[in-house]
């Protein structure tokens, strides 16, 4: 029976997983996927979705592709997203609670100004369903909560957004929608809008980050400045749009050229800490800041003065440190681009702590525009954990190898299949289910379970494992016929059929969904 470790055994973990075992880089698509496969966007590339799956979505010539996988080793053939022969750029994504993968992108197909599409998954289908969403919009975002999707984009002189069920998109796309922040001053730009949500009081909040590059000085009337102005704003959705943060600065040199490089932006969705990162520049050079906040508490950290793609991720599991989140960061260096990946802590408004100098992605390979991911598994066929931490484009320096897309993945044998105490947080509005799914393990029929929405799992074994809830109440489950094959904190993968999979509990109600075929599945085994 495989059951919780102790402190020293999360130490060991944590240590392992975060400056340990030297990794190679993993190819997810191994042709030729050019310099714009994961772009310079603020939306993610990568999402972890229902039973700890994979989704990803990068673009290759003139497609945007999206893949999966269950192992983060094994990933499926591309699925092609796009509408023709056209441009495409920023593609991002998102997966919402049932297990659904959402995809927002530009496309250059003709319209003026081109067009953001969307494209979502019906659940038990492996084809999507794709629409336009906005005319004339450039670098969308998007996140999912619940069942619906959030989405935001820029026309340049305007932040834009939409929320809506994620199966229902609107039925023609969309000139104007709820517009964040605006501008009619010909020498500002609002740029690179990234999103998140957070709970407040029961239900999800969209939180967006924009960059505003603003040089008025040679305006006139309503739009002269004797300054410039340059950096991120956080604005939240309470009825209205309002400011929760302005990292933006002004510089009066007449000469002064500004631009704004990346952005990026992650949430901690119980606690409602806010994650940011950018990279801008004025007259006195580029800059690229951090900050972290939570309602008005803000805390700002000068990173360095270099300009970087940016990248950062807050950690939502249950392992790990409070305020833990991963940053990474790359930067060009005349034809090649250098890359490094760091983890630290950040409490509410406090202190940020960033150990070390940094780990280089892969020293081997030109690596350009990396994001950074938490994920794990326990693999019960063979001894040891799995790991992801990055998701990236790589060049190697010679001339007959394509750039390609890849992670990080790797596997480490000390790390057997044993859990911490998990740190289980007050959750009132947690719904207690769990999910269920038939799917296709090694070539027979087996069952996926999903406890996040109920818990989560604290014994693991042969033939049943524990979900312990946030209030410190137990459901067990238990089968026959079958073994489990890997599982996550939250999510459990077995090779006996559901009809052998049976749930019980004292002290619980729960309720269990079947949520149909699962076709990512069948594809990864």
């Amino acid at each position: 029976m495989i059951q919780a470790r102790s402190t020293t055994r999360l130490a060991l973990a944590l240590w392992l997983a975060t400056a340990g075992a030297a990794t190679a880089s993993d190819p997810i698509d191994g042709t030729d996927v050019a310099e714009s496969a994961l772009a310079w966007g603020s939306g993610n590339k990568m999402e972890v979705g229902r039973y700890n799956s994979l989704h990803a979505v990068y673009a290759r010539m003139w497609e945007v592709l999206y893949v999966t996988s269950l192992d983060g080793d094994d990933w499926t053939t591309p699925i092609s997203l796009s509408t023709g022969w056209y441009e495409v750029d920023t593609p991002a994504i998102a997966v919402d609670s049932s297990g659904r993968p959402a995809v927002v992108w530009w496309e250059d197909d003709g319209t003026p100004g081109g067009m953001v599409y969307y494209a979502f998954r019906p659940l038990g289908s492996t084809v999507f369903q794709v629409s336009p969403l906005a005319l004339g919009g450039r670098q969308p975002a998007i996140t999912a909560r619940g069942s619906n999707v959030y989405v935001t984009w820029s026309n340049g002189n305007a932040i834009q957004y939409t929320s809506f069920p994620t199966i229902t998109p609107p039925g023609s796309p969309l000139l104007i929608a709820d517009v964040v922040e605006s501008t009619t001053c010909p020498g500002t730009q609002l740029l690179r809008p990234a999103i998140t949500t957070v709970r407040e009081s029961c239900r999800p909040v969209p939180k967006i980050a924009y960059l505003v590059v603003s040089d008025e000085q040679a305006s006139s009337g309503s739009c002269q400045s004797s300054s410039t102005r340059v950096g991120a704003v956080v604005e939240s959705l309470n009825g209205s749009w309002s400011p929760v943060y302005d990292g933006t600065v002004l510089d009066a040199d007449p000469g002064s050229a500004v631009a704004g490089w990346g952005l990026s932006l992650s949430s901690h969705y119980v606690n409602r800490d806010l994650y940011l990162a950018w990279s801008d520049e004025n007259s006195t050079g580029p800059r690229t800041m951090l900050a972290q906040g939570r309602d008005a508490n803000w805390a700002t950290s000068p990173y360095d003065s270099e300009r970087h793609h940016v990248h950062v991720r807050a950690n939502n599991f249950s392992w790990g440190g409070t305020g833990q989140f991963r940053l990474a960061l790359a930067t060009e260096d005349g034809f090649d681009w250098d890359a490094l990946w760091r983890q630290g802590t950040w409490s509410n408004a406090g202190a940020l702590s960033l150990p070390g100098s940094g780990s280089p992605v892969n020293p081997d390979h030109s690596v350009r525009l990396p994001q950074v991911q938490f994920w794990r598994i326990c693999h019960y066929t063979i001894t040891g954990s799995s790991f992801l931490r990055l998701f990236y484009e790589e060049e190697t320096p010679l001339p007959w190898t394509p750039p390609q897309v890849a992670t990080d993945f790797w596997s480490h044998p000390m790390l057997s299949c044993g859990y911490v105490a998990p740190v289980l947080q007050a959750y009132p509005c947690l719904e207690r289910r769990i999910a269920m799914a038939g799917v296709n393990v090694a070539g027979g029929e087996g069952t996926a379970i999903d406890v996040s929405e109920l818990g989560l799992l604290t014994k693991v074994g042969d033939a049943g494992a524990t979900v312990t809830t946030v209030d410190g109440k137990t459901v067990t489950i238990s089968w026959s016929g079958g073994r489990p094959v890997h599982a996550d904190e939250a999510a459990l993968l077995i090779t006996a059929p559901r009809s052998q999979v049976r749930f019980s509990s004292r002290d619980v109600t729960f309720s269990v969904e079947d949520d149909g075929y699962l076709a990512e599945y069948d594809e990864v085994r």
